[in-house]
């Protein structure tokens, strides 16, 4: 069946500089952050795309189940850590990897240097947690889904998705989900065609479904940014606006 890889791009975090691999939490951003006004930051940020991927699938989608500051330094280097892992197997990162390394870091008891242990309790009962929602992602249809190596899709001058299954009340984070991974299946063809006349268009009909999310509205904002300088463009459409949340 249909595969949708939720962290295609994690092999990109080999090629950042440690100045883009922010995990400390004190330094961490707002996720809604969105500056519009600066044209010259328009650079991708990998890791708080998967930030956000990892978020929808431990969340759930829930408005109410936020992470903090803390949680998400754990999350970011947790990713930072799967990335490199799965980079040197030569595969693509899956959920069931990220999962793998939180439970490693909720039963590690090394120490780090100089002393004293590597992960403080709270962490590692956070990481716990944290790796327990993941299994949802990863088992039953789910799984199928976002926990499988997947392949390009095949091009084509119009590709027609049909979401309809996962907007029904429940699969929020699974149609959040599905669209970032569309999304970043647009990025690779802008990326390669931005020197071509010919521009892409990404449309998504009944759009607001998809803008009620509160990680996938900054998630947009910040790539259509960046894609107004490879020639691509987002379109979203809806049959009323007031539908559109405030």
């Amino acid at each position: 069946g249909t595969c949708l890889p939720v962290f295609p791009d994690s092999h990109l975090i080999m090629t950042l500089a440690p100045d883009k691999l922010v995990v400390d939490e004190n330094q961490l951003k707002d996720i809604g952050d969105v500056d519009t006004d600066d044209d010259n930051n328009d650079e991708r940020d990998v890791l708080g795309e998967m930030e956000i991927a990892a978020i929808l699938m431990i969340t759930g989608g829930e408005k109410d189940e936020k992470l903090s500051r803390a949680d998400r330094g754990l999350l970011r280097r947790a990713l930072v850590m799967t990335a490199e892992r799965v980079y040197g197997e030569k595969r693509q990162m899956l959920p069931s990897d990220l999962k793998a390394t939180l439970e490693t870091i909720a039963t590690d008891s090394s120490e780090k240097p100089g002393g004293g242990p590597r992960w403080h309790t709270k962490m590692q009962s956070r990481a716990s947690e944290m790796a327990l929602a993941l299994e949802l992602m990863t088992e039953g249809f789910e799984g199928e889904l976002f926990n499988r190596e997947g392949e390009a899709w095949p091009e084509a001058d119009v590709t027609i998705v049909d979401l309809a299954y996962l907007s029904r009340e429940g699969y929020e984070s699974q149609m959040a989900l599905a669209v970032i991974s569309l999304a970043n299946t647009v990025n690779h063809i802008a990326e390669r065609d931005q020197f071509e006349k010919r521009n892409t268009l990404f449309d998504i009909d009944e759009a607001h479904v998809v803008t009620a999310n509160p990680l996938l509205a900054p998630y947009f904002a910040k790539k259509s940014k960046m894609w107004r300088k490879l020639g691509t463009w987002l379109w979203l459409a809806t049959q009323n606006l007031k539908d559109f949340p405030d």
